[in-house]
């Protein structure tokens, strides 16, 4: 045993009942008694695979390597001892020591010699962590009940081993400690920790904190418990004030609210936990531990609290287990995660890095350390650094066997690569995620999972899978009653159905999601659905409502600090703005937005950002300056297998390339983009995408065959118009364009007037559209501007006004658009 290392052992303490007495009667006798004990034992250890560590006057304290071999070594004792004139107690508990010289440490070792205490004479009693790593035949044991053990903080289900019926064990219930309830909970537990009060000192805020975070990560993994996540906690308090007002909120049956206190080299600690139902205090404990257990303190409290709402702790690995092998390692783990949580600056982020370094390099199979390293970079603009720490912690951890420390490791590292725009790693990563928390039972991890990989395949076009695996997030959440994740999973539900043109449950979904998020007062998710919503409103032609809607996001976003979001929002706004012609604040919008998620390294979102701004430069006729835009937000999107965004863009690019004399690639670009269009089944960009090979063709005298081509992308192109939405006006004008300059390539008078009937039934449908789409609009000075500051609107209102009161024959039409044609060049859009 190396000394200062941690290791699994079964503790057994052996005592001589009233040696004291025994010894005041006849030390003769006393003295004898204590040689029986001590020959008896050793027979039993060195049969049975023990150590004796050390004598502790009349009393002993030995470990094994396996549950199995100290029960047989404890019977072997009472046994040998059983016609003796005196009787021996025998406690005995299995967990993590800290090997010390010549010695071990920590908390099992108390958990031990308080068992023993209780253990009636010549009788043997375990815990139920070691009967449940019993391999081989179980030996007959009686349960007494949970028992609280006063002064260690610990929950143990106490059994007394009965023996056989040949050599029976005495077992006794009246035993000196308080029987707890446990499996109080009617279906799935549900549980609200609240933050560890700071009895001490304003700088120990970090214990409390990184206590409170690690304790409700590790529970929530436990099968189908429901605790309320940290975020939620704490919004909850803010707002309410009360930890009982949070609890009657986020409708937890359970409770726990606790104290720590760091002084003097030791930790003290109190806990109570209740029943909010009846009220009722189910748990209530105060202890001291040494500041050498501080990594054992966690795990402690997660032990009680799993067994009082009839969880039992060791079916779900790690939850219990100390945090890092020594108490100096997770100190500066807790001050490094403090610090990163609370950070203002790149010197706190630095700061949390050079602790987490440090941990590291005293102690590198610290998973939680590394997998923290990981996300310092990964959410700070670098995550393919994030990708490699958190590679390295993966390696360690299935090295280590630590499966809980792999599944967190996975799920981060899949994040990482998600950001880093490995898109195909990561949606593997994410599945695998899936399947390991499935396997041990981790269903709040298979929820979030399945949610981040239906997330996924939701921005890879793969809609099928994205649904299937989002409809399972939600059930399962619906069934741990875990509102956050229900509320996320149905919120990607609804983006899918967006994705797919299918507003109207789309929209269903986003609201069902938002009334979620008011109950749980997650102010950044109600950003989040508000700017789902608003994109519906402005596909809609509801422009206006779509920017207040994105306006409130903007201020949501910023209460909570949340710049992502913030960055987001400001996108929206700017698409309203855009929509309404109000181009110069649309800009602003968009540059603001830029800065933000070029800061925090949002690729994806920049990568809109940027199309966006191509677009503004399409609208002022910029070609040579929208190209760049354009082409950089090509590679954004295929670095990170947005599929839709390209299909997008490749629907775009054709004009700046043809407009820069480069009319072979601007076609090619926009038949890949129907092509990739088709592919992953989204509609809504190939009305517009044929119109730019049509507009590429007729750019060059085009023979009969390529106008006959022409003419089936055209007809295709007014087949797949969106039913309604912000381009339908500006399709249809552009069309009716395209008509007139094809009927105007041809001589075949024929050809001309069938022609000119579909272009004078487009032009008319246009007027109705953009007539519609103003109407649509609420605020009157917004209404007015729709049709003025917008240069398709504005040119297709000047047509029909110049055909008002004239013949609206076909030849009238060509000709008036003819003219429009002539004027403008070919259109940018």
């Amino acid at each position: 045993m190396v000394p200062g290392s941690r290791r699994r052992f079964a503790v057994m303490f052996t005592d001589i009942v009233g040696f004291t007495t025994l010894m005041e009667r006849s030390e003769t006798a006393a003295l004898s008694a204590l040689e029986r004990h001590r020959r008896a034992l050793e027979g039993a250890i060195s049969g049975n695979g023990g150590i004796l560590i050390k004598e502790i006057g009349d009393g002993t304290l030995s470990i094994y390597d396996s549950p199995g071999g100290a029960m047989r070594s404890a019977r072997r004792v009472q046994h040998s001892l059983s016609g003796q004139p005196f009787k021996v107690r025998i406690g005995i508990h299995w967990g993590d020591v800290l090997v010390g010289d010549g010695d071990v440490l920590g908390d099992t070792v108390n958990v031990a010699s308080r068992l023993e205490a209780l253990s009636p004479p010549g009788g043997v009693c375990v815990s139920a962590e070691l009967l449940e790593r019993c391999t081989g035949r179980r030996p007959s044991a009686r349960s007494l009940g949970m028992r609280k053990l006063r002064g260690l903080g610990r929950l143990i289900e106490i059994y007394a081993l009965t023996g056989d019926s040949k050599r029976p064990l005495p077992v006794s219930a009246d035993i000196d400690s308080e029987v707890v309830g446990k499996g109080l909970s009617d279906g799935p537990p549900s549980i609200l920790v609240t933050t560890l009060d700071n009895a001490g000192l304003k700088e120990d805020d970090f214990y409390c904190f990184g206590l409170t975070a690690d304790l409700i990560s590790d529970i929530a993994r436990a099968g189908s418990i429901r605790v309320v996540p940290m975020t939620t906690m704490l919004q909850s308090l803010v707002s309410g004030g009360s930890p009982e007002a949070a609890a009657a909120r986020t409708g937890v049956r359970f409770l726990l609210k606790g104290s720590l206190r760091s002084r003097d080299g030791s930790f003290h600690l109190s806990v109570d936990l209740f029943d909010t139902g009846s009220g009722a205090l189910v748990w209530m404990d105060s202890w001291e531990d040494s500041r050498e257990e501080l990594n054992s303190i966690k795990g402690k409290l997660a032990d009680g609290i799993l067994k009082v709402l009839g969880v039992q702790p060791g079916s779900f690995p790690g939850i219990t287990s100390p945090v890092g092998s020594t108490s100096s390692a997770c100190e500066m783990y807790l001050r490094a995660r403090h610090i990163w949580r609370t950070r203002h600056s790149t010197a706190d982020t630095a700061a949390a890095r050079d602790l987490l370094k440090e941990v590291l390099a005293a102690d590198p199979g610290f998973t939680r350390a590394h997998i923290l390293l990981g996300e310092t970079y990964r959410d700070s603009g670098s995550p393919e650094e994030g990708v490699r720490i958190l590679e390295e912690a993966l390696a360690a951890a299935i090295e280590a066997g630590d499966e809980a420390g792999e599944l967190h490791c996975r799920n981060a590292l899949a994040i990482s690569m998600w950001q880093a725009s490995e898109t195909p790693g990561a949606r593997e990563a994410f599945a695998r995620v899936v399947r390991m928390a499935r396997r041990i039972g981790d269903r709040e991890g298979e929820a979030k999972a399945l949610n981040n990989l239906g997330l996924m395949d939701c921005d890879m076009a793969r809609y099928g899978r994205a649904m299937a695996n989002l409809e399972r997030s939600r059930a399962i959440s619906i069934e741990l009653g875990y509102r956050e994740n229900e509320a996320n999973a149905t919120c990607n539900i609804g983006l899918v159905h967006l994705k797919k043109g299918r507003d109207a449950p789309a929209m269903a979904r986003f609201e069902e999601s938002y009334a979620l998020m008011v109950q749980l007062e997650n102010v950044a998710g109600q950003s989040n659905l508000l700017r789902n919503m608003g994109v519906i409103l402005g596909r809609t032609g509801s422009f206006d409502r779509a920017l207040g809607i994105a306006e409130t996001s903007i201020e949501l976003s910023r209460s909570v600090a949340d710049r992502i979001g913030e960055g987001r929002a400001l996108v929206s706004a700017g698409n309203s703005l855009f929509e309404i012609g109000r181009y110069a604040e649309a800009r602003e919008r968009y540059v603001q937005a830029q800065e933000i998620l070029a800061d925090l390294g949002a690729r994806d979102v920049e990568g809109v950002v940027l199309t966006n701004l191509a677009v503004l430069a399409l609208e002022r006729k910029d070609r040579a300056g929208a190209l760049p835009l354009l082409e950089k937000a090509l590679d954004i999107a295929r670095e990170s297998g947005d599929e839709e965004g390209e299909a997008e863009i490749l629907g775009l690019i054709w004009s700046p390339l043809l407009h820069l004399g480069r009319p072979d690639e601007a076609v090619a670009s926009a038949r890949r983009g129907i092509e990739l269009s088709s592919r992953i089944g989204v509609g809504r960009y190939r009305s517009g995408t044929r119109l730019g090979i049509a507009r590429v063709l007729l750019s060059s005298n085009p023979s009969a065959g390529v106008r006959e081509e022409i003419e089936e992308q055209l007809t295709a192109a007014v087949r797949e118009i969106p039913g309604y939405g912000r381009d339908r006006a500006r399709i249809l004008w552009n069309l009716s364009l395209a008509y007139a300059d094809l009927a105007h390539a041809t001589a075949d008078g024929d050809v001309r007037a069938r022609i000119g009937s579909i272009t004078a039934g487009l032009l008319s449908r246009a007027g109705r559209s953009l007539a519609g789409a103003a109407g649509r609009i609420a605020d009157p000075e917004a209404r007015r501007s729709f049709p003025e500051n917008i240069g398709d609107h504005s040119d297709l209102a000047e047509a029909r006004r110049m055909l008002r009161g004239r013949s609206r024959s076909p030849e009238a039409v060509l000709a008036v658009l003819r003219g429009f044609s002539l004027r403008s060049g070919t259109r940018s859009r």
